[in-house]
């Protein structure tokens, strides 16, 4: 499950803009909000791309915002 606060954090401190997110994801910034929110689901290549672009390398960076126990924003 996303961690919606703590992505949300991350991709503010990068300065990237969620346009840009969701163009390089291929995706529509409606669905990329849906992700981030966890209504729905990343894929894992949108995964890998998304960490690519906010500069997330380890796993447990990884982990953290993408595979936590914590709800999300809903």
């Amino acid at each position: 499950m996303v961690n919606t606060v703590e992505l949300l954090a991350k991709i503010n401190e990068r300065g990237v803009k969620k346009q840009h997110i969701a163009k390089m994801l291929g995706i529509g910034v409606p669905t990329l909000w849906r992700k981030i929110r966890g209504i729905s689901e990343f894929k894992p290549s949108e995964i890998i791309k998304l960490c690519d672009i906010l500069g997330i390398h380890t796993g447990t960076e990884k982990d953290r915002y993408f595979f936590c126990h914590e709800r999300s924003i809903k």
